[in-house]
């Protein structure tokens, strides 16, 4: 069955094509991003190519009279339901049977909030769209579509109201695409990431388009000049394609590149010659015609392979996974889109309607239950794994200060130094090495504070709600009574530094605190800086790529910001004349981070992303801590 262009007075078969060419650009920039690294700009290409087509069809039936806000909204779900219903849907069926519990959660929510078109809010409290969390997010490339239809749920009630008097229409359009755009301009310097995801902020590349569709050009004799303007056009695309990447400020000042070379061909496109031949091939005009569904399919397929491959497919295997896009994409069109076109408008946007908010209610209770921790994949897999390296070794010690103050651990020397370890969760990461035999081999009289979310750090409060005031109190009077040697400071340092989940940590902050434990003691203060993180499970990371002796370390899906805070927490020590110990130099090489604490058999370092296991904790205290450490 052939693929075929609708038959009506003003289909346009360039716009088709130029969709083509868009999704073309996206594609290819999403599966090889290192040869077309600005391919992004595909989607403001669609942006434009939207607003034109949909303003267009406003005009048209407001002039006739035939508008109605329920046609237009049926429509608009008769269009985009069924294809992204069996995304959504699709998405979740192989992430039940692929992914962990964190996985499968982040699915559901992203799910939920594409159901509700609301993919570009939720993705606001989260990481950027460059960001290497992004290709772990199989839905994250559904915020275009809710800021298209935040769009239209404005756009038709300015155009119904303000129609009848043009003059004030184009004034207004023109005081909003200009509003708009400025606002872009200007957070994109200041905040990237809600220039980048804001509807505020995006409107005025629909509008580009809404104001095109109140303007005709007429014909001329002369196509040459069409085809010159139209082929620099697509000449200024190619530059964004090949010129652009993630590290361009964008979308700002260069979103103009893709907007008006788009605005441009769709205005002058029709009238010109070889251009018009060129967008209008039927290969091109094909892929136009699947761009919708091929949108919403490509980036799940590459990202569910990421999940459950946890590493890049290859060259052969990328080309695989498009033409298996193209294919999906194909039978949706074909035995979704047309056949529904012929069914009653009202009827199929009801049912269509009804079965979103199921597909987003399901996708809502997989995040609200964790992940659904109960499915095959997440016990078999993962949590098995988990609970084998948790448990203690025999000879464990205990040397945690209670709530009385009480340091209850091992019989040791008592004119051996005391060793205050102090700090939030990462804490354990030292404190689970610190066997009895480690104790005496190191000849210390350990005692351990940790609180999770608390950075050992005065004058904190985290967004958790978790208080850390008593936490503090607690640390400093321990200091003031007992005179340790040795202070161990650790926390998850990049985490407080540049993640949205905890409320912001300063140097400062940390300087302000190491120079208060200066005048309570004299004791020799250590700073533990960053240790190795991830963007997933390093026990699910390590199961995936450990090969004995040969793949031992990993550097996919470390946090960006990894190498950077520890050496931030490296400068600080050096400056206050302070010992510091970096995680990352004692466990990491160019390669990237320790999978396994055993090269011989997988023994994961760390049981989630960050928190490491007893034999991970082992390894990494038997290579920074001697005898000299603390004597």
């Amino acid at each position: 069955m052939a693929l075929t262009t609708p038959h009506n007075h003003s289909y346009r078969r360039d716009i088709d094509g130029l969709r083509g060419v868009a999704i073309l650009f996206v594609v290819l920039f999403h599966f090889f991003p290192n040869h077309f690294s600005g391919g992004f700009i595909g989607v403001d290409v669609f942006f434009v190519i939207s607003g034109f087509l949909i303003t267009s069809i406003i005009r048209n039936q407001l002039q006739d009279q035939t508008f109605t806000f329920t046609e237009f909204y049926s429509r608009r779900i008769r269009r985009l339901f069924p294809a992204l219903g069996i995304t959504l849907a699709g998405s979740y069926v192989i992430g039940w049977f692929t992914l962990g519990f964190g996985d499968f959660g982040l699915l559901g929510k992203h799910i939920a909030s594409g159901a509700g078109f609301l993919s570009n809010y939720t993705l606001l409290q989260e990481a950027g769209y460059f960001d290497r969390t992004a290709i772990t997010k199989p839905l994250i490339h559904l915020w275009s579509l809710a800021i298209e239809e935040q769009f239209y749920l404005i756009w038709p009630l300015l155009l119904l109201f303000a129609l009848r008097k043009a003059k004030k229409l184009i004034l207004i359009s023109w005081f909003l695409l200009l509003t708009s755009f400025t606002l872009n301009v200007y957070l994109t310097q200041t905040n990237s990431e809600l220039a980048y995801y804001s509807p505020i902020t995006r409107f005025w590349e629909l509008l580009i388009g809404a104001v095109l569709s109140g303007h005709r050009l007429q014909a001329e004799s002369n196509k040459r000049g069409f085809d010159i303007v139209c082929f620099i056009s697509l000449g200024a695309m190619l530059v964004g394609l090949f010129g652009l990447s993630k590290n361009s400020i964008f979308p700002g000042w260069w979103a103009l590149l893709p907007t008006i070379s788009t605005a441009i061909i769709i205005m002058f496109g029709p009238n010109s010659k070889y251009f018009n031949q060129l967008v209008s091939h039927k290969l091109i005009v094909s892929l136009g015609l699947i761009s919708y569904p091929l949108y919403l399919v490509h980036w799940p397929i590459l990202s569910l392979w990421v999940l459950t491959h946890l590493e890049p497919p290859g060259t052969t295997y990328s080309w695989a996974l498009v033409f298996l896009s193209v294919g999906i994409a194909t039978m949706i069109y074909l035995l979704m889109e047309r056949p529904l076109r012929k069914l009653n408008l009202k009827k199929t946007a009801t049912w269509l309607l009804f079965i979103m908010i199921i597909i987003g209610y399901i996708g809502y209770n997989a995040y609200s239950r964790d992940g659904l921790p109960f499915r095959p994949i997440v016990e078999n897999e993962l949590l098995k794994n988990v609970e084998q390296y948790l448990l203690p070794p025999p000879d464990a010690a205990n040397c945690a200060l209670n709530e009385n103050q009480e340091t209850p651990c091992i019989a040791i020397n008592s004119d051996d130094p005391k060793v205050f370890f102090w700090g939030d969760s990462t804490a354990a990461n030292v404190t689970y090495g610190l066997t009895q035999s480690k104790i005496k081999e190191l000849s210390i009289q350990p005692v351990t504070l940790m609180r999770g979310a608390c950075p050992p750090i005065t004058h904190y409060e985290p967004k958790t709600g978790v208080s850390c005031n008593q936490f503090i109190s607690h640390g400093l009077d321990f200091i003031d009574s007992n005179d340790p040697d040795v202070i161990v400071l650790s926390g998850n340092w990049g985490g407080y530094m540049y993640e949205k989940e905890f409320s912001p940590l300063d140097l400062k902050k940390i300087e302000l605190t190491i120079t208060e434990l200066k005048k309570l003691s004299r004791a020799h203060i250590i700073l533990i800086g960053q240790f190795p993180i991830f963007d997933s499970d390093q026990i699910k990371l390590g199961m995936r790529q450990f090969v004995p002796f040969q793949k031992t370390h990993s550097s996919w899906q470390q946090k960006t910001w990894m190498r950077e805070a520890d050496n931030l927490i490296r400068d600080l020590a050096n400056r206050m004349g302070i010992s510091f110990v970096s995680p990352i130099d004692t466990l990491c090489t160019l390669d990237g981070c320790l999978l396994s604490a055993d090269p011989d058999e997988f023994v994961p370092m760390a049981y989630d992303s960050l928190h490491m296991t007893y034999p991970g904790s082992s390894a990494f205290v038997n290579r920074v801590f001697s005898h000299k450490t603390f004597h």
